[in-house]
């Protein structure tokens, strides 16, 4: 079995009035990857879509910071983290291993600011789909990154903060996923 995990910290913290903090842990053996992720700080009552991005060509994705902010709105949005983090891969929702991020079954946190998620996923869907969607790229967890999305509609956003749904996919938080060494 191999361990993986990620400390989740905040981003765009300044502009959301929010610090998220979490941990992803993910479980991968020969039947199942089982991922377990805890998150507090987060927007109360708001759907959070959670990713695992990263780049194809076996380079390491890295989580993105305010450098990351080309446009200086003041915000690090959706499309300006691909570029050091790469494209979502994994939607941590309730189905993963069919790599559908159309869907709105994530995660939707607590009056508090907390949720939990977890999630047993079949190995052999979600290698074969990713195969086949990424052109035969490896699953390979350690040079991937998690980002954990969404604010309130309250929450006045500039013009310039790019994506399809700027509110739901604001990124408030990210972790590098690194293995563990079990020695």
């Amino acid at each position: 079995m191999s361990r993986f995990e990620a400390i989740i910290t905040p981003l765009n913290e300044d502009k959301t009035g929010f610090t998220p903090k979490g941990k992803a842990n993910f479980e991968l053996n020969e039947q199942h990857l089982k991922v377990s992720i805890e998150m507090t700080g987060v927007p109360a009552k708001v759907l959070h879509h959670q990713d695992i991005h990263g780049l194809v060509n076996d380079r390491l994705a890295e989580p993105a910071s305010m450098i990351q902010d080309a446009n200086q709105d003041g915000f690090v949005d959706y499309v300006e983290i691909e570029h050091i983090s790469g494209q979502p891969l994994i939607p941590l929702d309730e189905a993963p291993q069919r790599l559908d991020f159309t869907t709105d079954s994530y995660p939707v946190a607590n009056e508090k600011g907390n949720y939990d998620y977890y999630k047993e996923i079949g190995i052999d869907e979600l290698v074969r789909n990713f195969k086949k969607a990424y052109d035969n790229a490896k699953l390979d967890l350690a040079k991937r990154v998690i980002y954990i999305y969404g604010v309130t509609d309250n929450l006045t956003l500039p013009k310039t903060v790019q994506g399809n749904d700027p509110h739901a996919m604001l990124p408030i938080a990210c972790g590098q996923i690194m293995a563990i060494d079990e020695g």
